[in-house]
C-alpha cells in the first residue's frame, strides 16, 4: 500500500467509511465539526485542531502535522503513511 493508501485507510479505520480519498478526509473533517468552506481551508482547521496551533498557511501546517503524527518518521505530509488520527 502507498502512503496515500496508508494515510486513506487510517482515515477509514477512524470515520467507517470508505469514499474517494478527498470524501474520506470530508467525512474526518464532518466528525469533528470543522467548519470551512474548501478542502484546504477545512484541512488547515482540522490540523490546528488536532496540533492546538493556530497556521495560517496549510504547507507548514500539513509539515508539523505530518512529523507530529507520524509513526514511521514521516517528514512531509505526503510521506505520512499510517498515523494517529484522533477524534472521531
Amino acid at each position: 500500500m502507498s502512503n496515500d493508501g496508508d494515510r486513506e485507510q487510517t482515515l477509514r479505520t477512524s470515520t467507517g467509511v470508505a469514499l474517494d480519498y478527498n470524501g474520506d478526509w470530508l467525512a474526518k473533517f464532518d466528525a469533528n465539526a470543522v467548519p470551512g468552506s474548501d478542502y484546504n481551508g477545512r484541512l488547515l482547521a482540522f490540523i490546528n485542531s488536532q496540533l492546538g496551533t493556530s497556521y495560517d498557511e496549510i504547507n507548514g501546517a500539513k509539515y508539523a502535522y505530518a512529523t507530529a503524527q507520524s509513526i514511521d518518521g514521516a517528514l512531509s505530509f505526503n510521506e505520512l503513511g499510517t498515523s494517529t488520527i484522533v477524534g472521531g
